[in-house]
């Protein structure tokens, strides 16, 4: 004898396909921790009383813990963590490079680094954010707590990727705008540091 089903009641063999989808991965309605890493990108860019400089890298590298709600929303930012050494900064002119590794002692600093504290995530609409991220910025032998601003997208992969930049001055960080021929060219203060990442889930 077959069993009737009634009008407006999800039938017995739906009930249990769902339970299936649930169970099975399928269909996920819980948040879903990520765990990526990947390449940054770094600029340096300053002045001096001769001309504009700047000296790049794209061997920094990044591991970040973020989560994504049902809906595919990226809504926290547990983790942020960036690292580059000094020395894969260039300029293409190895007088300068060498000058900037002597300016923040590599021999006994060799890295700049990034560590978050803590995230809030604006979300612009669609696939885009505007992360703001407290941490603490390592250069050379001081450690500055700072604000990053990055605006970012969420890929269908789940990978983050971005862009940002960030004012500082050399002196706040122990460093001594680098001079060469006596003087005669003198090195500005103020550095706009320039990054770009993709963090693969």
């Amino acid at each position: 004898m077959m069993s009737k089903t009634i009008p407006g009641q999800p039938n017995k063999q739906f009930l249990l396909l769902m339970i299936f989808l649930l169970f099975s991965g399928i269909i996920n309605l819980s948040p879903a921790q990520i765990n990526s890493s990947g390449a940054v990108s770094i600029s340096l860019e300053g002045s001096s009383n001769y001309h504009d400089w700047d000296l790049s890298s794209d061997k920094g590298q990044c591991n970040a813990t973020y989560t994504i709600d049902s809906s595919g929303n990226l809504t926290t930012l547990q983790k942020l963590v960036f690292n580059i050494k000094v020395e894969t900064l260039k300029s293409g002119k190895p007088s300068m490079d060498k000058n900037t590794y002597r300016t923040f002692d590599i021999d006994k600093y060799p890295n700049i680094s990034f560590v978050s504290s803590s995230a809030t995530i604006r979300h612009q609409g669609g696939n885009d954010y505007i992360i703001t991220c407290e941490g603490r910025l390592t250069i050379s032998s001081v450690t500055q707590n700072i604000t990053l601003v990055a605006n970012t997208s969420l890929t269908i992969d789940k990978s983050l990727k971005g862009t940002g930049e960030y004012h500082l001055k050399m002196t706040d960080y122990g460093l001594t705008p680098p001079s060469i021929l006596f003087g005669t060219i003198k090195t500005g203060n103020d550095v706009t540091v320039k990054f770009d990442f993709l963090l693969k889930s």
